[in-house]
């Protein structure tokens, strides 16, 4: 690793440390999901924001207290080289669940490089809680996004954190694969925003702002304002669950022919997202 990598590196280990250095405990919560910077990530600065991380190397019964907040002069070994590093070398390339599917049809279709290099992910993922209390796969109790008490506390302690991490960061591309119910959280505390709007991507008009958009930044003085931010449902929902909406099935075949609702999401998004990637530099 370079001097300039290994500085921004440790840079947004502090940041996660600076957020979290007060929690006492009780919530029973996992190490921070603090992503690896690679080389390559500065070859097409992309950021891929997932929702939360769904179970993440418990040891302890409070991982962020016990563990991580008693060895903040480890971080490097207890955050990365023992979890995200592991968990991109060993798993991400052959991962069945859908979002890890969908970043890889991003390098099949439109990157065309390997996603893993080496042992690190040639994007950035992150994701908006960064620390959970999952148990097992299917705990509500102990997911953020389905534990609303849960999510307030986890995002009093990591308010802007995201933000600053962005800010570090500078991407071109933010992929925001959360869904709409999070958007609140999207703009207030990821990036710091009052003035946005959500904007369609669909040119097609059968998909709304509500189910896919871009995110623009209003403020052309605020520090992110000349990314590119697409905001989408999570992979798991738009590339299988929305197969259930019958009146959108029934729009598409009226005006794309027979296509079904999950096919039409996903080349309607990765579509955009080589559009842009393609003219990015012109």
């Amino acid at each position: 690793m370079n001097q300039k990598l290994h500085v921004l590196q440790n840079s947004i280990n502090q940041i996660y440390v600076e957020k979290f250095k007060d929690y006492q405990g009780g919530l029973n919560l996992s190490v921070p999901c603090i992503p690896r910077i690679s080389e390559a990530y500065f070859e097409n600065r992309v950021v891929v924001v997932g929702q939360e991380t769904n179970t993440w190397y418990n040891e302890t019964d409070d991982d962020l207290y016990k563990v991580f907040l008693k060895k903040t002069n480890d971080i490097e070994n207890i955050c990365l080289n023992s979890k995200y590093d592991v968990f991109v070398e060993e798993c991400v390339q052959n991962y069945p669940g859908k979002f890890w599917n969908f970043n890889r049809r991003l390098y099949d279709e439109i990157f065309h490089r390997p996603m893993v290099e080496g042992k690190y992910l040639s994007h950035v993922w992150l994701n908006l809680f960064s620390v959970e209390a999952i148990a097992y796969k299917k705990s509500k109790i102990g997911s953020p996004t389905k534990n609303n008490a849960l999510a307030q506390e986890i995002i009093k302690m990591q308010r802007d954190l995201l933000y600053e991490v962005l800010n570090l960061l500078k991407p071109k591309l933010i992929l925001f694969l959360t869904g709409h119910g999070l958007d609140t959280y999207v703009v207030n505390n990821s990036l710091c925003t009052k003035n946005y709007e959500f904007v369609p991507l669909d040119k097609n008009g059968l998909l709304t702002e509500r189910n896919l958009a871009e995110i623009k930044i209003k403020d052309q003085d605020h520090p992110l304002s000349q990314i590119k931010i697409f905001r989408s449902y999570h992979p798991s929902y738009f590339m299988g669950h929305i197969g259930k909406f019958k009146s959108l099935q029934t729009r598409i075949n009226q005006k794309i022919g027979n296509k079904s609702n999950s096919a039409y999401y996903t080349e309607t998004f990765i579509n955009a997202i080589k559009d842009y990637y393609e003219n990015r530099d012109k």
